[in-house]
């Protein structure tokens, strides 16, 4: 190679770079906007009723009309869940040994635990 050709290719090289770091910057940053952030671990009804009244432009009178509703339907549909998942759990027990069972039915509880756990209002804290 002579030396305008080496050039050419730094150059070349050089442009496919910066072309793939500015794709890759601006797409992962419309990547980041479009995941949400995981919903908190306590109170996933208030967590609901926050994004409908972010989302739909909700009064404080229709947020307040709406809460008790997505509460209680929340509280319904984790209890649908958990039974739904003891359900496969049961099927899934006849093809595991008994120390795996235990195991699974240990995870099932924290998880039921976890769920349930979802339902009650966070903890205000205070800073001192």
């Amino acid at each position: 190679m002579n030396g305008i050709s080496k050039t050419k290719a730094v150059l070349y090289l050089l442009a496919v770079f910066l072309a793939g770091a500015v794709t890759g910057s601006v797409g992962g940053a419309s990547l980041a906007r479009s995941f949400r952030p995981p919903p908190p671990h306590r109170d996933l009804p208030a967590h609901i009723v926050a994004g409908l009244q972010r989302e739909l432009c909700l009064t404080a009178e229709q947020a307040s009309q709406i809460a008790p509703l997505v509460r209680t339907n929340t509280a319904e549909n984790i209890e649908l869940i958990i039974a739904g998942m003891r359900r496969t759990n049961t099927q899934i027990e006849r093809f595991l040994t008994p120390d795996q069972i235990a195991k699974l039915r240990e995870r099932t509880q924290k998880r039921e635990q976890d769920m349930r756990a979802s339902l009650r209002p966070a903890q205000k804290t205070t800073a001192p």
